[in-house]
């Protein structure tokens, strides 16, 4: 499949041959989405729910992603030793992912042990206990890693950094949950939290495999016992543009004598959805790889860091716009002047010269086919573009709409996106650093327990 994909990506094939591999369907009142890869066996199954963190609170934070996590802990005929037996027995894979928006659980294995298989998930779908053992033993786990966040400046600073720019908003409270909301984890309620998904919530089908037959569709359905109910997800708050005027905020981390360095904003669905090919192009242009700007300017032409990135990511209801690298203690201001100088360049008459425009130009609709090196990264695309409403055709006509940007056009939203008086900066280091940053701009500490 992976060859497949990439064949038909870089011969632009793909728009010619997209409906041959996935087509629409229904599974009873359900919607369902068939990838046909007919060459082996194999199929996987992702059960889409459209629920995700969104709304859990302070006090429920992380109870979605407990509750899917925990789903072989136990059930009312299985403990969890019998539980993995089986799973392993019939060599089935099986993992949950969780955002605010939305959320999934996905299994695979060879066909013929499709409608085992799927008794026993649906078993645990209805029929999860969540023992009280493994649930102290799941909170021990999380406590423990959100207290060793000290000893990753770099999470710490992607931590801050999100919880910066989120305050305000229904997705501040992180999907993993808080030290406080870890804390409140019960059995009944990641029990009532699983049986929601399952009854309360739309849901969607994905398949990549052989063509599956109606009486093993209609097996799933009725083991699972599900109702599709429509149910509309709770409003949120749009999210909008943060301030004008971005800060410095310096996370203090006890005898560091390096920095991690963070830059970034929110920017609002429509922004978001109107340029969402460019914001690809400018972020690669800027920090996609190693002839990218910042890592040119930086690491080759200064040697102030090893690595800088940059990304633009969108999703259904926001977008956010980012910078990451890192410096030794003494040349943090310097590098932070030579992003400012960069960006400013770049965003100015003698930026984005014509041959770094064209060359960055190859490498997006070059890389763009490896993007899909496998089917799971591929089949999240697409979850994730269903999920915000965005048409298919998007992903076969990309290299189109890359060729069409024009340099004046690059340069305006860079312009927008990265301007530098309106990025937050975050500085996870030593507390010394604080004087230097403030002849930047007036600097505000925050302490590593304020994101846990």
């Amino acid at each position: 499949m992976k060859a497949l994909l990439l064949f038909l990506l870089s011969c632009n094939l793909f728009a010619a041959d997209f409906s041959d591999h996935i087509s629409r369907s229904k599974w009873g009142d359900f919607e369902s989405v068939w990838f046909k890869d007919e060459r082996f066996p194999l199929y996987s199954l992702t059960i889409f729910f459209n629920e995700g963190a969104l709304n859990e609170g302070k006090k429920k934070a992380g109870q979605t992603q407990a509750a899917l996590n925990l789903l072989d802990s136990g059930s009312s005929k299985y403990n969890q030793k019998e539980i993995s037996e089986f799973f392993d027995f019939y060599g089935i894979s099986y993992s949950a992912y969780v955002s605010h928006e939305y959320s999934s659980f996905t299994f695979s294995g060879l066909v013929k042990d499709f409608p085992k298989t799927v008794e026993m998930v649906c078993h645990l779908f209805n029929e999860a206990t969540y023992p009280e053992q493994e649930v102290k033993n799941y909170k021990k786990r999380s406590l423990s890693d959100l207290r060793n966040l000290i000893s990753s400046p770099q999470a710490v600073a992607d931590r801050a950094l999100r919880h910066i720019e989120m305050r305000g908003t229904d997705y501040f409270y992180p999907t993993g949950g808080t030290i406080y909301s870890i804390r409140k984890f019960t059995s009944d309620a990641l029990k009532s939290r699983v049986k929601e998904l399952a009854k309360d919530s739309t849901k969607r089908f994905y398949y990549l495999g052989p063509k599956l037959s109606e009486d093993s569709q209609k097996l799933f359905l009725e083991k699972c016992g599900w109702t599709q109910k429509d149910k509309k997800v709770s409003e949120v708050k749009p999210i909008k543009k943060n301030a004008k005027k971005g800060h410095i905020y310096l996370v203090p981390v006890p005898d560091s004598n390096q920095a991690q360095i963070r830059l970034g904003k929110v920017i609002p669905k429509e922004l978001a959805d109107k340029n969402r090919d460019v914001y690809t192009f400018i972020s690669s242009y800027l920090g996609g790889g190693f002839t990218s700007k910042l890592v040119q300017e930086l690491r080759v032409k200064r040697g102030l860091t090893y690595s800088a990135n940059s990304y633009i990511s969108t999703q259904k209801n926001y977008g956010r716009v980012g910078i990451s690298t890192f410096s030794k203690n003494p040349t943090v201001i310097k590098t932070l002047n030579e992003i400012k100088r960069i960006l400013n360049h770049e965003a100015s008459k003698e930026g984005m010269d014509e041959q770094s425009f064209e060359h960055n130009k190859r490498y997006v609709i070059g890389s763009h086919p490896f993007t899909f090196e496998s089917t799971s990264s591929f089949l999240g695309l697409i979850i994730g573009m269903d999920h915000q409403g965005r048409e298919l055709d998007e992903i076969y006509n990309f290299p189109r709409s890359i060729r069409k940007i024009k340099t004046n056009q690059a340069k305006e939203v860079f312009a927008d996106i990265f301007n530098w008086d309106e990025l937050n900066i975050i500085v996870v280091g030593d507390k010394s650093l604080k004087e230097q940053l403030e002849t930047i701009r007036p600097v505000r500490v925050l302490p590593v327990n304020w994101i846990l």
